[in-house]
C-alpha cells in the first residue's frame, strides 16, 4: 500500500472511530444488552432478499459488457448559445444631450 492509501485509511478509522464514539458515549450497557435480548431478529431476514432481488431486476436487461466496462463513453459538447444582450446595472441616468 502507498503512502497515500494508508493515510486515507487512517482518516477512514479516525472518522469512524469517532462517528462510533459519538452514538454510544451515552449508552448504558445494560440497557442495550436488555433490548437486544428482547428483539426479534427475524423481522431482519427479508431484508437482504429484497435488496437482492432488486439489484438484479435493476441489472436485468443490460448488456454485461457495458456493466464490466470500464470506459466512459462522453457526449459530444453542444455550442454554446449566443450570449443575451447586457442590461443596465445600476441606477438610470438619462445621458446628456
Amino acid at each position: 500500500m502507498d503512502r497515500g492509501g494508508a493515510i486515507r485509511l487512517a482518516a477512514a478509522a479516525a472518522v469512524s472511530a469517532a462517528a462510533l464514539w459519538l452514538a454510544s458515549r451515552n449508552a448504558h450497557v445494560d440497557g442495550v444488552r436488555a433490548a437486544l435480548s428482547g428483539a426479534r431478529f427475524l423481522w431482519l431476514l427479508p431484508y437482504p432478499i429484497i435488496c437482492i432481488v432488486l439489484n438484479i431486476l435493476a441489472l436485468r436487461g443490460r448488456d454485461q459488457t457495458s456493466i464490466l466496462d470500464s470506459a466512459t463513453v462522453t457526449a459530444p459538447a453542444k455550442p454554446a448559445a449566443p450570449a443575451a444582450p447586457a442590461l443596465p446595472v445600476g441606477p438610470s441616468v438619462p445621458k446628456p444631450q
